[in-house]
């Protein structure tokens, strides 16, 4: 990996995508859509980005499992809506639209490997971390009630993923040099390095909101961006909270990480919804720009979220048997 590439993605070493991808359906072709030998089963990532080769969770490559934890966690999002019904829609709008809560998250999920290590059979722990990813994405809208066509929306993943940045900071000095730091970070030795899964959660979700006013609606926003602003005060970003194309950004990680965190908690907007029925749809979406956020990797444009949610609601409508009035 260059020096200059602290992070990586598919057929690139920019910082910002050459192209987005809103569903796993794409026909590959090099080098922005390359072909993936991680099987699709696992290709749970909300990075709306092509795949790289081994794909954002590493499963395919089974000689050495190495994921790219620092792309995976720098390129992911965590898409999550208020939801509002307005008082024109009928039983029938409301029955086709459902619901979909937030789900409960996976916590400490490496804990629940065979064995509790990582090291001592790499092919078994890769099964069983698979096995994890799986059983928590199929339980999901069971556990959680998800009904209608909101609960038909394709399930993604948000790796919560902190680091300790004592240990993050001895594992860099102790490695032969900052251009070779990320090539001795792998999933054997991460807990020597100050990473930690703290917990996988599904995506999306969509918080029922008590309002359907406009200014109230705004006011939802409002409280939930300085509750959001007010939290990343406490992050010490005295190493910057962004990556840059230098090797030595990566001592910025633990301070990424945690606005990653933060901001997770941030809704992308408000959805107001009148009709849905089949071929039929009648909603706003309330998606604004702060520039603040503006710096944070992993909370995206006001055009890339109404972008992500339009085709969450197209999809999932393709396969959905509607209500018909």
């Amino acid at each position: 990996m260059s020096s200059r590439s602290p992070v990586s993605q598919a057929g690139s070493d920019a910082l910002l995508p050459c192209v987005y991808t809103f569903s796993k359906d794409y026909d590959f072709a090099d080098p922005y859509f390359p072909t993936i030998s991680e099987n699709s089963s696992v290709r749970l990532d909300s990075t709306f980005q092509p795949d790289p080769p081994q794909g954002w969770f590493g499963f395919g490559n089974t000689a050495g499992y190495n994921p790219p934890f620092l792309a995976l966690d720098y390129f992911q999002t965590a898409p999550w809506f208020y939801l509002a019904i307005d008082p024109e829609a009928d039983h029938f709008d409301v029955q086709n639209l459902g619901t979909r809560r937030k789900a409960n998250a996976l916590v400490n999920p490496l804990s629940l490997l065979e064995s509790g290590s990582l090291t001592l059979n790499l092919s078994t722990s890769m099964q069983s971390f698979q096995g994890v990813l799986l059983n928590l994405v199929s339980s999901a809208a069971n556990d959680s009630g998800w009904n209608g066509l909101l609960g038909n929306i394709a399930t993604s993943v948000f790796a919560n993923i902190s680091v300790d940045a004592s240990e993050y900071r001895d594992f860099l000095n102790n490695s032969n040099s900052p251009n070779t730091a990320l090539t001795d970070l792998t999933f054997a030795n991460i807990s020597q390095t100050g990473f930690d899964l703290t917990a996988v959660q599904p995506l999306p979700w969509f918080n029922e909101s008590t309002t359907v006013a406009d200014n109230d609606l705004d006011d939802q926003i409002s409280e939930a961006l300085l509750a959001t602003i007010s939290q990343l005060t406490n992050v010490n970003t005295t190493g910057g909270i962004t990556i840059s194309f230098r090797s030595w950004s990566i001592n910025s990680f633990p301070a990424v990480a945690m606005s990653i965190q933060v901001v997770s908690n941030m809704p992308w907007g408000n959805l107001r919804f009148r009709k849905a029925g089949n071929g039929i749809y009648d909603y706003m979406i309330q998606a604004g720009t702060d520039a603040r956020l503006l710096n944070i990797p992993s909370y995206p444009s006001e055009g890339l979220r109404r972008m992500a949610f339009q085709t969450m609601l197209s999809q999932a409508a393709c396969s959905y048997p509607f209500v018909l009035t």
